[in-house]
């Protein structure tokens, strides 16, 4: 059974937040609400969680999980994991490209002020959509003339 979602609309900081996570990992935010696995996907969801957690402290586990369609036990797992990966060991951080991706959609957000409203935050995140389906037809283009190279059918 599916939980229901949030309306994004009505709590322009959880968009704003869902917007730099995306950016940040590289993923959209059907790729998040569509329950994914992927890594990548994981990845930001976890991060979007964890996040959500540390800003917004007033808010239930239950909301926060309900914005994603997820349960409060994928959020409380979620943060978890993001202070599993965050954590310093002999002064090293276990995954320093995580934190890199975490503390870059940490600093967007706090720099996104200028997205005041939903609609700007619903032009944003449709930019970034378009971003991303651009990045994966690049990526189509360079793996076919890649095989072509290797065929000789240049």
């Amino acid at each position: 059974m599916e939980q229901e979602r949030v309306d994004f609309k009505s709590n322009p900081a959880l968009s704003r937040l869902l917007v730099s996570v995306c950016n940040a990992f590289g993923t959209t935010v059907e790729e998040i609400l569509q329950g994914r696995r992927y890594r990548h996907v994981v990845d930001s969801r976890q991060c979007y969680f964890y996040l959500a957690i540390k800003l917004f402290p007033d808010a239930t586990l239950k909301s926060l999980g309900d914005s994603l369609g997820r349960d409060h036990a994928t959020v409380i797992h979620s943060k978890r994991q993001v202070e599993k990966r965050l954590e310093v060991i002999h002064g090293k951080t276990v995954d320093p490209e995580f934190k890199r991706k975490y503390t870059q959609a940490y600093s967007e957000f706090h720099d996104s002020s200028d997205l005041d409203t939903p609609i700007d935050i619903m032009r944003e995140m449709k930019r970034r959509q378009r971003l991303v389906d651009m990045r994966g037809r690049v990526e189509n283009l360079l793996l076919l003339t890649n095989n072509r190279i290797i065929n000789g059918l240049t």
